[in-house]
């Protein structure tokens, strides 16, 4: 999801990063067990989702190369592990920065297509802190990280919530089309933050 007008909050960033393989397109294999999974029993059905997203987990590459537009450059900090369980999947997790290295705020790129993703939080999430707002950076940081989804998945889905304003236009300047107005689910942790309805996008970077 983007947001242009909450209030900043950066995710843990310490974690070890792992290694991991070149940049480049997933496989369908591994695109395919990012998919929640349904086995009969509990137990075993809790067994086989941890060993399906930690086999997603390995397979995603590294980010190669300057991931950077305008005014920002992109930080790879991390890929932050999933849980299948409640329909969170594995996400890229990048600082963004400017040209004298400020930290202004990050996006994440989910990969992954669980219904939380799909229908809330989109693949795409960035925030800026608010001292930084209305200066175009979260456009330009999405163009920054272009590239690095083009060479994963071609199509991604961008949400916003319908009261967003600011992520609205820019998500409409980045050439994202509309798809439709969807209700939150009560299950899903956006709707428990307050959100009752997402506008979807998809977005070819």
């Amino acid at each position: 999801m983007i947001r242009c007008q909450s209030r900043f909050g950066s995710l843990p960033s310490n974690g070890a990063q792992t290694n991991r393989r070149p940049a480049g397109r997933l496989d369908s294999i591994s695109t395919q067990l990012l998919r929640p999974q349904r086995v009969h029993g509990g137990g075993r059905r809790d067994w086989f989702n941890r060993m399906t997203m930690a086999f997603a987990e390995r397979s995603l590459p590294n980010p190669t190369g300057t991931l950077s537009s305008g005014e920002v450059t992109l930080r790879f900090v991390r890929v932050v592990p999933g849980e299948l369980s409640r329909g969170f999947v594995p996400y890229y997790h990048f600082r963004i920065l400017t040209a004298e290295g400020l930290e202004i705020g990050h996006i994440n790129f989910r990969v992954g297509n669980t219904e939380h993703v799909r229908v809330c939080a989109g693949h795409i999430g960035c925030e800026i802190a608010e001292p930084f707002r209305g200066r175009g950076f979260a456009s330009q940081a999405c163009h920054a990280i272009a590239p690095f989804v083009r060479s994963i998945c071609g199509t991604v889905t961008i949400t916003c919530d319908p009261d967003n304003i600011a992520s609205r236009r820019m998500i409409e300047r980045l050439g994202a089309e509309f798809i439709d107005e969807v209700a939150v689910p009560s299950h899903d942790p956006h709707y428990q933050r307050g959100s009752r309805s997402k506008r979807r996008y998809r977005w070819t970077p």
